[in-house]
């Protein structure tokens, strides 16, 4: 039996109007990607905790903040220009404290 850990935020009201209703400057993506941080240390502790082999991070939720992302209804988000590698400090932070395989 393989255990994996499915970190995936809960957007509300919901993942559109969330994104639609955020204004995405730029303290709003500081802040944003602060938060998203601390969510996928917190899983990445919760699996190597739980001794899970992998922990998937992502989803539908957090594609708008992808480098080159979009709205639910395929307008730019306005993500920064610096997000592949504010994506790229997440994960080497989240390997820092998870031995399993990151999805």
């Amino acid at each position: 039996l393989s255990v994996a850990l499915y970190a995936a935020p809960r957007l509300f009201p919901s993942t559109p109007d969330f994104w639609f209703q955020s204004p995405r400057s730029a303290e709003w993506w500081q802040a944003w990607f602060s938060r998203y941080r601390a969510f996928a240390l917190y899983h990445a502790d919760l699996a190597q905790q739980a001794g899970a082999q992998s922990l998937i991070l992502g989803g539908e939720a957090v594609m708008p903040a992808i480098p080159g992302g979009v709205l639910p209804n395929g307008a730019p988000s306005g993500v920064p220009a610096d997000a592949e590698n504010r994506w790229r400090g997440i994960l080497t932070e989240v390997r820092q404290r998870f031995s399993g395989q990151v999805l």
